[in-house]
C-alpha cells in the first residue's frame, strides 16, 4: 500500500443556528475552506452567514468538523455559485455538473466521495419564508472517455410569503404600522380591525411574487484506491409536529442518539469519519383563513453529525436534525423594536403578536452521510467553533460582510501516518458538553 500522504484536509460536519426571535430567510450559511495546506500543516477558515428580514436580531451559531490525514488519499476542494429565480410557492430545482480534469485527480484512483463543505444561501432583494431546501452531491464516477471525475450538485428551494412584511416594508416598525393602519381603516368600514389589517397586509402589499436567491455551494472530492478508501452511504430523518403551546427542543425532538454507521469490516481500516452528502428541510405551517401560505418563519435550524465513538470499521454519532418556529423566552431585540406601542397596552400586545409569528406546523429534516474509511490515517477532532453576530436589519443588504462572521482555525499539524493501529476513540465527554447548551 502507498504510504505517501497529502497534507491534512477538513471534513465539514454541519452546524447549529438560532435567532432570538423568528425571521424570514434573508441569508443563512455555514461553510469552511482551506487557506494554508502544505506538508503536515492545515489552516482553515470557518464562516457562518446570517441575515434576518427587516428586524434587528442576534444570531448564535456553532460549526463542526474533523481534520484528517490519510495515506493514498487525494483531496480537492471546490465551490459553485447557483442563481435561483422562481415563482413563490413553487419549488425550483437545480443541477450543476462538476468535472475534474484527469490531471486534478491521480489516474490510479478508483474510489470517490463527493462531500459537502457547506453552503451560503442569500436573497437578492426580498426575503421570503422557508418552505423547503434540499442540497446534495451525487456519487462521483470517472468518465471512461475523457478520464475526468464527474459528479453533480443537485437541490431545490421553495420559499413563499403572504405576510405583510415580505415585500412592501423596509422595517419591522413600518410593517406593524401598516397593519395597524389597515385595522383602523377596517374599523371605519364596520369590519373587525384585526381582520381588516391582516387582509390589507396580505393582499394590498403583495407587490412581488418572484424569489431571487444566490446559493454558494462548497464541496470536496475525496479520492483513493480500493485499499486506501472505502465509502458507505447512510441516511436519517426526523419528522415531527408542534403546536403553539408546548415548546419543542433539540434534545427531545431534534436529536437521534447513538446512530450507528457501519462500513467495510476488513481489518486494515484504522479510521472512519462521517461526512455530509445531503441536507434536506421541509416545513409546513398549519393554514389559517387569512394565512394561506404554508411557508414558515425560522427561529432555529440544526443540521449536524456529532461523532461519539469510532474505530476503523464503525462509528456511533449523535445526529442533530432540528427546526423550530418559536420559543417561549422573550427576545430583548424584538422588545426594543416594538416599545413604541408600550404605553397603549392593546397595541403593544397586538404588535408583539404580529412580530413574533408563533405558528403550529411540522418539519421533515433529512441528512445523507458517507462513512469514509481510511487505512493509514490520523485525525484531529471532532472539532468546532461557536460565535454570534448582530444583524441590524432595517433595509441593510444581506450581501454585505456585516452578515458574515469568519474565523481562522489552526494550524493543525498531523504527521504523515505510517501505521494502522490507533486505539478507538471515545468522545462521550464532547456529547455531555454539547448537551449542556441544549
Amino acid at each position: 500500500m502507498d504510504t505517501t500522504a497529502e497534507p491534512p484536509f477538513p471534513v465539514w460536519q454541519g452546524f447549529r443556528h438560532s435567532w432570538t426571535y423568528n425571521h424570514r430567510l434573508n441569508r443563512l450559511g455555514d461553510w469552511l475552506a482551506t487557506t494554508d495546506r502544505a506538508g503536515d500543516r492545515l489552516v482553515v477558515e470557518v464562516a457562518h452567514a446570517a441575515a434576518s428580514g427587516t428586524g434587528r436580531d442576534q444570531a448564535t451559531f456553532q460549526g463542526f468538523r474533523t481534520i484528517a490525514r490519510a495515506a493514498g488519499i487525494s483531496y480537492r476542494e471546490l465551490w459553485r455559485s447557483i442563481e435561483i429565480t422562481a415563482t413563490e410557492a413553487a419549488s425550483r430545482a437545480f443541477v450543476r455538473e462538476i468535472r475534474l480534469a484527469p490531471d486534478e485527480v491521480p489516474d490510479d484512483c478508483d474510489r470517490f466521495a463527493a462531500i459537502l463543505s457547506g453552503f451560503d444561501l442569500c436573497s437578492a432583494t426580498d426575503a421570503d419564508k422557508l418552505a423547503s431546501f434540499h442540497l446534495a452531491t451525487s456519487q462521483p464516477r470517472r468518465d471512461a472517455t475523457t478520464g475526468e471525475v464527474v459528479f453533480q450538485i443537485v437541490g431545490a428551494l421553495n420559499v413563499d410569503c403572504d405576510s405583510a412584511e415580505c415585500d412592501a416594508h423596509d422595517s419591522t416598525g413600518g410593517m406593524i404600522a401598516a397593519v395597524l393602519a389597515g385595522a383602523a381603516a377596517g374599523s371605519n368600514l364596520g369590519l373587525p380591525g384585526l381582520v381588516a389589517g391582516a387582509v390589507f397586509g396580505a393582499l394590498f402589499t403583495k407587490l412581488d411574487i418572484t424569489t431571487d436567491y444566490t446559493l454558494q455551494v462548497r464541496c470536496a472530492l475525496i479520492a483513493g484506491r480500493a485499499e486506501t478508501l472505502c465509502v458507505t452511504g447512510h441516511s436519517a430523518q426526523r419528522l415531527y409536529g408542534w403546536d403553539t403551546r408546548r415548546v419543542i427542543t433539540r434534545r427531545n425532538e431534534g436529536t437521534i442518539r447513538d446512530f450507528q454507521m457501519t462500513g467495510d469490516d476488513a481489518p486494515h481500516w484504522c479510521l472512519c469519519i462521517p461526512a455530509i452528502t445531503q441536507l434536506s428541510l421541509e416545513v409546513t405551517r398549519n393554514r389559517g383563513i387569512l394565512r394561506p401560505d404554508t411557508a414558515m418563519h425560522l427561529l432555529e435550524w440544526d443540521m449536524a453529525v456529532r461523532p461519539v465513538s469510532s474505530d476503523g470499521r464503525r462509528c456511533t454519532a449523535d445526529l442533530e436534525l432540528f427546526f423550530r418556529n418559536w420559543q417561549a423566552q422573550p427576545s430583548s431585540f424584538l422588545d426594543a423594536q416594538i416599545d413604541v406601542f408600550e404605553p397603549i397596552e392593546p397595541l403593544d400586545d397586538l404588535s408583539q403578536a404580529i412580530a413574533s409569528h408563533r405558528d403550529a406546523g411540522w418539519a421533515s429534516v433529512f441528512i445523507g452521510l458517507s462513512l469514509l474509511q481510511f487505512a493509514a490515517a490520523d485525525a484531529v477532532g471532532p472539532d468546532g467553533w461557536s460565535a454570534s453576530l448582530v444583524w441590524d436589519g432595517q433595509g441593510a443588504s444581506a450581501k454585505s460582510e456585516s452578515a458574515v462572521r469568519r474565523a481562522r482555525q489552526g494550524p493543525y499539524d498531523i504527521p504523515s501516518p505510517t501505521a494502522c493501529e490507533p486505539p478507538p476513540f471515545d468522545r462521550t465527554v464532547l456529547r455531555i458538553a454539547a448537551d449542556l447548551g441544549n
